[in-house]
């Protein structure tokens, strides 16, 4: 590997190793700078407050299910981030960066899509019963009450109306609606949000998950392809791309997990988000530009 290109990824795993340090605390710690976080902030008090009348049969504010799902999703995301740090630092960019960047969007999409602040407080639930529903079934039936939760789960929906969706041959799909798969899901939040990434979803699902599984010409295609300027040097690799589209949802993620708490004072934490992810997707998002300018 050329002097430039490994300047190029240790200048991009330098900027994660940012990144995964801040929503690192921001997740279990104080916060950056000494921010503390003081419980929930005034919009998800309001959604609390909401969410109330639906407390039923559940011990405690329904809503606290969609942090949990949410923040268990996180950890996971930001994990895969110091993966895609160490990954690049060592100089890889073949198919384990591919394999990491399809777990980290994927993961983050299920952890924005339960977060989404824009989401009635009805909803939100819906989907993070959804997400319980399909974590207890990947679970070994012998190491925990399956049944007895799945059960407590279909009961609180129908205690409130809400809708199992159901196979036909009865298995739970999901509440409200069946689970979206991952494209749908990642078609759905790159709609929705001001990302402008959405034409790189095709790329990233095809290309991406099949260098996953094997396809050497996916690989090759996802791997050695170059297009566009040269930045530092170094020729543009797609991969730069799904960088971005992995990391933007990653940010989306963890801007919802932020607006869920009362940071103190909150103006610094808005502050301190930007200033650790300029060094991460700024200079990427100036990249994929100028990929799309040449193509253009």
């Amino acid at each position: 590997m050329d002097d430039s290109l490994s300047q190029l990824l240790r200048s991009f795993a330098e900027g994660l190793d940012r990144w995964h340090g801040f929503c690192d605390v921001c997740l279990h710690g104080q916060g950056p700078a000494g921010v503390v976080k003081g419980g929930v902030s005034q919009a998800e008090a309001e959604r609390r407050s909401q969410a109330d009348k639906w407390r039923a049969i559940w011990d405690s504010n329904p809503l606290d299910s969609t942090r949990f799902v949410g923040l268990s999703r996180l950890e996971v995301a930001t994990s895969h981030v110091q993966g895609l740090s160490l990954l690049l630092r060592g100089g890889c960019l073949g198919s384990p960066v591919a394999a990491v960047l399809r777990a980290c969007a994927e993961t983050s999409a299920r952890a924005l899509w339960v977060l989404d602040r824009d989401a009635p407080p009805d909803e939100a639930i819906e989907r993070a019963l959804t997400e319980q529903l399909h974590d207890l079934a990947s679970m070994n039936a012998a190491s925990i009450p399956r049944e007895w939760a799945v059960s407590k789960i279909i009961a609180f929906a129908e205690a409130h109306d809400w809708r199992v969706c159901k196979s036909s041959k009865g298995r739970v799909l999901g509440i409200g609606e069946a689970r979206p798969n991952t494209r749908v899901l990642l078609e759905r939040l790159s709609l929705s949000g001001a990302s402008g990434f959405q034409p790189l979803i095709g790329t990233f699902q095809q290309r991406g998950n099949a260098a996953v599984h094997g396809n050497f010409l996916a690989w090759t295609e996802l791997v050695l392809t170059t297009g566009g300027p040269s930045f530092k040097g170094v020729a543009l690799r797609s991969t730069v791309a799904h960088l971005v589209f992995a990391l933007d949802l990653h940010r989306r993620a963890m801007d919802a997990w932020n607006s869920t708490i009362e940071w103190s004072p909150v103006d610094l934490m808005r502050e301190s988000t930007k200033a650790a992810f300029a060094g991460v997707l700024n200079p990427y998002l100036d990249l994929v530009i100028a990929q799309e300018r040449a193509n253009a």
